[in-house]
């Protein structure tokens, strides 16, 4: 990734942010706690609860990945979406994970094409071990707050994003590092993409040897960089799958899920989580499929008359907003 692709991540955290702003309930309370120790880091997530909450009842998991192409992001950009779903009765987590790619840069590897599966395959390793690692966390502190273990649902953006399904794809598939890290059995019970897409070395075609949990993926055709479809990329070394790949998988498996498609846009819909519709529609999928266990696909598409939202649209704006600031008065 290069500079100028951060600097649009960075900017993205300003879209779509009103969501919050909707809601008049009670202020979640937030507690932070260390899940794990690796590479000399504590790693940490962010418990969001409703204080409120006297029912009874088990309550869902909510975990939340933030992007930033493996060299950026933080647990805090999940703010907002992750204070949603704790008013409606979830438990919200979101989650810091190693930065594989600025654990390289910082160390002034440069990434060619030499060394690009080796690089990306180790960080998103990375960030899928530390989202099991944070899911054992959860589910070891089910009885003290009052979780549904068969109810973790598992959200992220962009590199979040990539590394939720590629989770999902490691625990239906057995991985090692799944089996390893996560109660026998278990699985999701949902994940929902921002523009993310299962990421593995090795492979050119997903291969199921469990059927997948519900999801709902957003993407955009036009995304410049988590691919739509299918890519192939280091001569054929490393395969990235995204939903037009890996949604038709799931409906010959009857695997219910919703595939939503922004035509002509890119990878703005990284941060499509922060828009207030996206969220009512991630709540519909899970009432739907999580817990009806409606057995359906939903394919949606959305074709803009005039221009789609888009990352170069963004960045022509910033830029001659700051050009306009650094002209002599």
């Amino acid at each position: 990734m290069t500079k100028r692709t951060c600097l649009c991540l960075l900017v993205l955290s300003g879209i779509w942010t009103n969501a919050s702003a909707q809601y008049s309930k009670v202020q979640p309370e937030v507690n932070t706690y260390t899940y794990a120790s690796k590479d000399g880091e504590d790693l940490q997530l962010d418990v969001y609860i409703d204080p409120t909450f006297s029912g009874t009842e088990n309550r869902p998991v909510m975990i939340f990945s933030y992007g930033g192409a493996w060299e950026g992001g933080k647990k805090e950009d999940g703010k907002a979406f992750l204070e949603e779903f704790a008013q409606e009765g979830y438990i919200a987590v979101g989650i810091n994970y190693r930065l594989g790619i600025k654990k390289l840069r910082e160390k002034g590897v440069q990434i060619g094409n030499d060394n690009f599966v080796s690089s990306y395959s180790e960080a998103i390793a990375m960030g899928v071990e530390d989202l099991f690692d944070a899911t054992s966390f959860v589910l070891e502190r089910k009885e003290a707050w009052k979780i549904d273990p068969e109810k973790v649902i598992i959200c992220g953006s962009s590199a979040g994003a990539i590394n939720s399904m590629t989770a999902e794809y490691m625990v239906c598939n057995d991985s090692p590092s799944a089996t390893s890290r996560l109660p026998e059995g278990f699985n999701y019970a949902g994940v929902i993409s921002c523009a993310g897409g299962v990421w593995v070395a090795g492979i050119d075609s997903l291969t199921w040897k469990k059927s997948p949990c519900p999801v709902l993926a957003f993407h955009g055709t036009k995304d410049q960089l988590v691919p739509f479809g299918k890519s192939v990329m280091g001569n054929g070394a490393f395969g990235a799958f995204g939903p037009d790949y890996f949604i038709p998988q799931f409906e010959q498996m009857e695997v219910p899920c919703i595939k939503h498609v922004f035509k002509e846009s890119d990878h703005i819909i990284a941060m499509i989580y922060n828009n207030l519709q996206a969220r009512k529609e991630m709540i519909s999928f899970i009432s739907r499929m999580v817990y009806s266990g409606e057995k359906v696909s939903i394919l949606s598409t959305e074709n803009y008359y005039g221009e789609a939202p888009s990352l170069q649209a963004l960045m022509a704006g910033y830029s001659r907003r700051q050009a306009q600031q650094e002209e002599p008065q």
